[in-house]
């Protein structure tokens, strides 16, 4: 019930509860114009997709040496104020200085269910950088202070004039999966692109230019720089080859990995596929007109239902009471109380108590001592009106459980169920634990990102480890069967039942005595057909429907024989008032245990040896 409250919790913050907000960033595009002082002008277009809740404020951090930011939304400026309001103004913007970074904070009114573009200005300082033999331009993008994660990142980078690339050379710096080059329709722009953004990750670019196209440059520094940043930026691109050649090996090997952890077990299961198979029946007629073996009824309802919905306790019950009053130990009769007739069970003279089964010296002691006081006679209605009694629950369930136990000892005593052949081999609980060391040991590896470079690698593994624990555990379950003598048993079983079914398809030569047909029934009875074989019965041996024939040579018949009323009612009236008897006491248990237990408690590189450490960046920021 914990469980299920945790999940009902987790469903209602998920769907309905208000105060949950979810947005994401779906695109974050830059607008860089490199300016002849190197310094650069930054537009940055920010759309977000509001998913639900309602919104007032975004924020994110920028480098230190930014000036000049402004807000605007669909061409409207947004105006600045001194300091940050948790009134949070609708079109108005602050920002301010702290511990080195400048945060950003803009007020807004957004809710679920809307798209809306941000678009936040400013002048990075200092971008571009003179040397004696080159210019270089050196700007990040986003920095490694980001947690958002970003759908798509772009960036148009406008070049100097004269610029283009047969004088500049180009470097992209973070996530491999990144892409940097020259616009096709116009040489003087440099496109980087990068999907679905890790985060903690930097993105920056680094341009080498002719010193001639940036001569107004403020920054200088007095030193040759052109031949070190090449060398620098090939040493990285080869790293970045490396790592690429590493991303995609080990990727390749998670896979290969992967696919045997899910094919594996597959492949084992077929290969001991004899565990995991039934037996088949050495005979298996197609009609069987002799009951199969002298079995309880109980125990009949166990086997007939072992590959099925499985057995009925009530069934059990009004099986084992047809079967004692065939033999003679209980006997029925009725009274006529008004309106109404009374049926009512005799202990009769032929019960010894040493010749009667555990089970069914349980139902006995039940019906003539717990409801019948030992009066030796109990009516139906006594009994239904007992089991439905929530004062009698404990009883009913001691009852219902000494009974159960009781048939599965008997059960066992058959030896028709199979505890060799279907032992799970012991390699499916080896491979069980192999995959759950690569799904544990994969995701605290991915989580930790000590090797960032495989955390595809470990994603891979991950999901292939948790497919390959599932399928373990859905073709390893030790499967259920008969042993071959069961199977056997099963067989002729279903051949009587069927035949039982059809009997009047047979000539009459074909069948049973007439007296045979009685201990037909017990077992009709727990079957589920002995309505309908009593039907046809009576049409086959039309000596049935004289009631002083009946109650002269069919002993066991003739208890059901009452007055106007013929057998077929009176012995459907009993088997039915028996099993709703004891099914409802069955849901009479079922329902209080459940109340009870409820309680009411609780093309890119890593860079050099500056990479990382372009001028401005910022953060993918939030939303709330």
């Amino acid at each position: 019930m914990v469980f299920l409250g945790i999940i009902s919790l987790i469903i209602y913050s998920v769907f309905f509860d208000d105060s949950i907000k979810k947005y994401s960033l779906e695109h974050l595009h830059y607008d860089v114009e490199i300016l002849p002082d190197g310094d650069a002008l930054v537009n940055e277009k920010r759309l977000y997709s509001f998913k639900k809740g309602e919104f007032t404020r975004g924020y994110f951090q920028l480098e230190d040496g930014i000036e000049d930011i402004k807000v605007y939304e669909n061409g409207r400026a947004f105006n600045l104020i001194q300091n940050f309001d948790k009134n949070r103004p609708e079109g108005s913007y602050a920002y301010k200085k702290d511990d080195g970074l400048i945060r950003l904070e803009w007020y807004i009114r957004a809710k679920g269910g809307q798209e809306h573009t941000y678009n936040i200005t400013y002048r990075v300082k200092n971008v571009a950088t003179l040397y004696n033999d080159c210019a270089v331009y050196f700007q990040k993008f986003l920095s490694q202070k980001n947690t958002t994660k970003i759908k798509k990142l772009t960036a148009s980078v406008q070049l100097p004039p004269g610029a283009n690339s047969n004088n500049t050379l180009i470097w992209g710096h973070g996530p491999s999966s990144g892409n940097l080059e020259f616009d096709k329709n116009d040489d003087n722009k440099v496109n980087l692109s990068i999907k679905n953004v890790p985060i903690k990750n930097y993105v920056e670019a680094r341009f080498l230019l002719d010193k001639e196209l940036m001569s107004n440059v403020k920054y200088i520094e007095n030193k040759d720089m052109r031949d070190h940043i090449i060398n620098e930026e090939t040493i990285a691109a080869k790293k970045a080859d490396k790592e690429r050649m590493i991303i995609g090996i080990s990727s390749l090997l998670a896979y290969i990995l992967g696919a045997v952890l899910i094919i594996l077990p597959i492949f084992l299961r077929i290969k001991k596929k004899y565990h995991f198979t039934k037996y088949t029946p050495e005979i298996e007629p197609e009609y069987y007109r002799d009951i199969p073996q002298n079995i309880e009824p109980a125990i009949l309802d166990k086997l007939y239902n072992f590959y099925g919905k499985g057995e009925n306790i009530s069934k059990q019950v009004s099986g084992t009471v047809m079967d004692l009053i065939q033999r003679k130990v209980i006997s029925v009769s009725h009274e006529q109380k008004g309106r109404k007739r009374e049926t009512y069970l005799r202990v009769t003279e032929n019960y010894k108590d040493e010749n009667m089964a555990d089970h069914e010296k349980i139902l006995m002691n039940f019906f003539f001592k717990d409801i019948g006081q030992n009066r030796g006679y109990v009516s139906i209605k006594e009994i239904k009106k007992y089991c439905k009694g929530k004062s009698n629950i404990n009883n009913m369930a001691r009852i219902l459980d000494s009974f159960s136990r009781k048939i599965y000892g008997l059960w066992s005593k058959y030896k028709y169920e199979e505890h060799l052949k279907n032992n799970v081999p012991n390699v499916f609980a080896f491979l069980k634990i192999i995959a759950l060391v690569f799904v544990i040991g994969s995701f605290s590896l991915y989580t930790t990102n000590k090797f960032p470079m495989l955390s595809g690698a470990f994603l891979i593994l991950i999901i292939a480890g948790s497919i390959s624990f599932v399928i373990n555990i859905m073709i390893s379950r030790e499967k259920k069967m008969l042993n071959q003598r069961g199977e056997n048993q099963l067989a002729l079983w279903k051949g009587f039942y069927k035949f039982l079914n059809d009997f009047t398809l047979f000539e009459e030569k074909e069948l049973p005595e007439l007296f045979m047909w009685e201990r037909y029934l017990v077992y009709a009875t727990v079957l589920g057909i002995s309505k309908r074989v009593l039907k046809q019965l009576k049409v086959r041996y039309p000596q049935l429907n004289d009631p002083d024939f009946v109650r002269n040579n069919m002993l066991f018949l003739s208890n059901f024989t009452m007055m106007d009323e013929d057998m077929v009612s009176g012995l459907m009236d009993m088997n039915t008032s028996i099993e709703n008897a004891f099914r409802d006491a069955q849901n009479v248990i079922s329902n209080l245990s459940s109340s009870s237990s409820s309680g009411s408690g609780g093309g890119f590189s890593s860079g050099g040896s500056s990479g990382g450490s372009g001028a401005g960046g910022s953060t993918g920021g939030g939303m709330d």
